[in-house]
């Protein structure tokens, strides 16, 4: 629009890609005469102050976030309007999701700058949006890969089509530590894990926050006080590569103290899910109290340095460790076909005799003994028997 007479008109373009630019991309350039004066809105009037930081929770990094924008507006908007938001600083700092980006104010569009790295959420307005304090919601952004600072963000309101305000926020709050997701324990089979003086399995599974390199080490501290025993080594299930050694590799994951160190991988990619199998020894009387397994990454094997993320604690969220009896503490005696020692090709009834190894055995009134068939001794076996 013109302010004066004696001026002529041009057309002009701002997108995405010419924010904050000084000279934007002239899409075209009209010569018309102008027969009166007008005032229009302050466009692109910078706001500065007064403005709140945006909020998101979840902080930890690397977690599935919703931010808050608080600002003022200055006239009406309704449907077909939008907001546009930058992260500044973000480059490099964030995975971005392009897909699945959600507003409680309409429709997000996810815009990428290849020649800068720059995302930007278009949020195009389903609704009216009356004058005065209003807020706007972002969710699905994944935080920042990193806990060193916050991000600072800019948000351009674009009212009838035309670019009217900008708003330049405080810098965010910094994120938190953390970067070791969706942490799970996990027995198999639980019945192990519930009876006295048994050994038992027991699997951690975890994703990591970004990439772990080949110089860095994986610690596990594990609640060893809780058991009886813990096996000298850990078995990686997957989602970790051993760096090639010969037909071999030096890969390993060993116990030291109350800590298993994982050593020799190769690069772990960002988001990979890892799984790694212990094994724990029940108490020989009572249940085990679990506390957590607290995982970290190192930037160096010797573990002198810290990495980039860790998580302090994954819970173990089952029932009691230990406590019931367990057929180990019967003599298992001869097992025999009845009336003759078991050959190959026989059948017959199955009887097994039990002894109790030190004092009797009670039973509650419905208690029963559970016998499992395995396929070795009998080619149908598998299959359980009550008596």
């Amino acid at each position: 629009m013109c302010n004066s007479v004696s001026r002529v008109c041009q057309v002009t373009v701002s997108t995405s890609w010419t924010i904050g630019r000084t000279d934007p991309y002239t899409l075209n350039i009209l010569t018309a005469p102008v027969t009166q004066s007008v005032v229009d809105p302050p466009v692109n009037t910078d706001i500065n102050t007064g403005l709140t930081q945006p909020t998101f929770t979840p902080t930890e990094i690397c977690l599935i976030a919703t931010w808050t924008f608080t600002f003022n507006v200055p006239v009406a908007m309704s449907s077909g309007d939008h907001v546009l938001i930058k992260f500044n600083n973000a480059k490099n700092r964030f995975t971005f999701a392009y897909t699945g980006i959600t507003s409680n104010r309409g429709n997000v569009d996810v815009i990428y700058n290849f020649a800068t790295g720059q995302v930007y959420y278009l949020v195009r307005f389903t609704g009216s949006l009356a004058t005065g304090t209003q807020t706007l919601t972002l969710g699905n952004v994944r935080n920042a890969n990193d806990p060193y600072f916050g991000i600072d963000t800019v948000l351009h309101l674009y009212i009838g089509r035309r670019k009217y305000r900008r708003l330049t926020y405080q810098t965010s709050p910094a994120f938190t530590d953390g970067g070791i997701t969706n942490g799970a324990l996990s027995v198999y089979p639980a019945v192990r894990a519930s009876t006295v003086d048994e050994w038992f399995p027991m699997r951690l599974s975890f994703t990591v926050c970004h990439q772990v390199n080949v110089s860095n080490a994986i610690k596990i501290t594990a609640p060893i006080a809780s058991f009886q025993a813990a096996g000298p080594t850990c078995g990686v299930m997957t989602g970790i590569y051993g760096v090639p050694q010969g037909i071999d590799s030096q890969l390993t994951c060993t116990l030291v103290g109350s800590t298993y160190v994982i050593k020799g991988m190769n690069t772990i990619p960002q988001f990979m899910t890892i799984q790694v199998e212990f094994r724990f020894q029940t108490p020989s009387s009572g249940t085990a109290s679990l506390t957590a397994f607290n995982v970290s990454v190192y930037s160096d094997v010797a573990m002198t340095q810290l990495g980039d993320f860790n998580k302090a604690a994954i819970n173990w969220g089952g029932g009691a460790i230990g406590g019931n009896s367990r057929l180990a503490s019967l003599k298992i005696g001869n097992l025999t076909l009845f009336k003759r020692q078991i050959r190959s090709g026989y059948t017959g009834d199955l009887k097994i005799i039990v002894t109790p190894k030190a004092t009797a055995i009670s039973a509650a009134s419905g208690g029963y003994f559970r016998v499992v068939v395995p396929n070795t001794v009998y080619p149908g076996g598998g299959s359980v028997a009550h008596c």
